[in-house]
């Protein structure tokens, strides 16, 4: 019995990881708390672990945590390092929790994800909630970008939303002999509801990721006859969407030429010309330091000190980080960080293609493209995400799917 109850609870704090994923820092530590108590108390990482020991995704994720551990020691500012260790432990914990419990292996994935969809939803509502509050009581436009996502920064949200979005076609286009019409015309409502909120957000990232979203998931689905018209209404309609964003939506407009002029505005704030300016600097500090990286904590230390020899003003003002994963684990961690963070998108990338697992292969493009522009792990959001939902999928591929 009270073994029964352990295991409920534990299933129950999962679901409230992924609904409050979209939400306050405070709400999600606090439900990744209980998920944590819950999981020891079930006790079943007594006998999963030499299984989970063989598993390469479990090594790989442990692995790359004890990295940033390892750059630690090699680390000027010591509080700096601490500070990211602590953003980015549950990259400890996910893998752990996931691969050494057995309760969330069986039939638990449509719970978790649908939890996940319904979350973002109600954190879009609440925000064109407040949206529209703020407008009729202070008359400003408060329908885009950072006024509108009150919860986390746009990028992070679409990217959530994106995903979600991804969970319900992917259930629309390959499972819908389990789908009544009711579940249908909702997945149609969401997904509409959705691609008009992250035009909203005006995340470039999020409105590119959308339309790798839909233009994936729907030519993987064209083999089959009976979601052909689906597919290619959804085609069409992701190729529609970025054309109306590249042609309205300002941020879009203003790409090629902060793009073109970037070295001639070295004192720039604006995010387009920052980070082409970033990615230069990260690139020539990585010629001397390409080998072991400049440690887990010097890595911002380094970077505003070669701002301020540019006179990169904008950057220094912003305190801005590498805006790319890739470079920023690379520049931290050095050759091996950045061959084991590849290894954790190459690895399942293979495995999805050769089991046909399309939602694990979707997750996995549109998270490494926003690696592309972000340093998503630098923030609770971007790991908690990513951690989550990376170890949970990868948990569900089975030994004889691995080898």
């Amino acid at each position: 019995m009270y073994s029964k109850i352990i295991k409920q609870v534990f299933f129950y704090s999962a679901l409230l990881v992924a609904f409050l994923i979209p939400f306050s820092r405070k709400l999600s530590v606090i439900s990744i708390v209980l998920f944590i108590i819950s999981w020891l108390l079930t006790g079943e990482w007594f006998k999963t672990f030499k299984v989970a020991i063989k598993n390469p995704f479990f090594i790989l994720g442990i692995s790359f945590f004890l990295l940033h551990v390892t750059g630690l020691l090699y680390s000027a500012n010591k509080h700096s390092a601490w500070f990211d260790l602590e953003v980015k432990f549950t990259l400890l914990l996910f893998p752990l929790i996931f691969f050494l419990s057995e309760s969330l292996r069986t039939n638990k994935m449509q719970y978790l994800l649908g939890i996940f969809v319904m979350g973002n939803f109600l954190a879009s509502i609440i925000c064109i909630g407040n949206a529209v509050y703020n407008y009729y009581e202070k008359d400003l436009n408060t329908f885009s970008y950072m006024t509108l996502s009150i919860f986390n920064h746009p990028t992070y949200f679409a990217l959530f939303i994106c995903f979600s979005i991804a969970i319900i076609l992917y259930q629309f286009l390959f499972s819908v002999a389990l789908m009544n019409k009711l579940i249908k015309y909702t997945s149609i409502f969401l997904i509409l509801f959705f691609a008009i909120f992250i035009y909203m957000l005006s995340s470039k990232a999020g409105i590119i990721s959308f339309f790798i979203t839909l233009v994936l998931l729907s030519v993987l689905a064209l083999r089959n006859k009976a979601n052909r018209i689906t597919s290619i209404i959804a085609i069409f309609f992701a190729g529609f969407q970025l054309w109306f964003s590249l042609a309205q939506n300002i941020r879009f407009r203003t790409v090629t030429s902060s793009l073109a002029t970037a070295e001639q505005n070295i004192q720039s704030g604006e995010s387009n010309t920052a980070r082409v300016l970033v990615w230069e600097t990260t690139i020539d500090i990585l010629k001397e330091n390409y080998l072991f990286g400049v440690g887990t904590g010097d890595i911002k230390d380094v970077l505003i000190k070669s701002y301020k020899e540019r006179n990169m003003t904008g950057a220094i003002e912003n305190k801005l980080n590498v805006h790319d994963q890739f470079l920023e684990t690379w520049l931290g961690q050095g050759i091996a960080g950045i061959t084991l963070l590849l290894l954790l998108f190459l690895l399942p990338l293979i495995i999805s293609i050769r089991n046909k697992d399309w939602l694990l292969l979707t997750f996995i493009f549109i998270v490494g493209f926003n690696f592309l522009f972000e340093s998503m792990l630098n923030t609770q959001a971007g790991v908690v995400f990513f951690g989550f939902f990376y170890y949970y999928l990868a948990s569900l591929i089975t030994k004889s799917n691995i080898i």
